[in-house]
């Protein structure tokens, strides 16, 4: 079958065309691979910020028990202000048992009474 025209690359010699397809070749590898790369690195990033998160709430939550006992708001603030240091906390809100804000220090979102948290307890 005889075509009237050739295409651009049947044009080209056979070393040009092994060029084409070898820089094609890598392109099409390196973007592939910096898109698995950056996929990756987000899941890691989220895994490491999460487990410092739930290692801040601990650490808080064993330290907040004593003020939490006896109900004083001196002790929470102490231990709240040693905790809102950690990097990406925002705020601190200690509740009671009953619900009622111990100690309040930073921004506290409003949506977040309705998360129901539950570290036992050293005691």
């Amino acid at each position: 079958m005889n075509r009237p025209y050739k295409r651009w690359f049947d044009r080209l010699q056979f070393r040009r065309q092994l060029s084409v397809i070898f820089i094609v070749g890598i392109i099409v590898l390196t973007l592939i691979t910096s898109f698995v790369v950056s996929k990756v690195s987000i899941v890691i990033i989220t895994e490491q910020q999460i487990k410092q998160g739930l290692q801040v709430t601990e650490s808080l939550a064993s330290q907040s028990e004593l003020a939490l006992l006896y109900q004083s708001a001196e002790s929470a603030r102490d231990i709240a202000e040693s905790a809102i240091n950690f990097p990406e906390v925002k705020g601190i809100r200690i509740m009671t048992e009953k619900s009622e804000e111990l100690f309040q220090l930073g921004k506290v979102y409003p949506d977040i009474d309705q998360v129901e948290v539950k570290v036992k307890s050293r005691l």
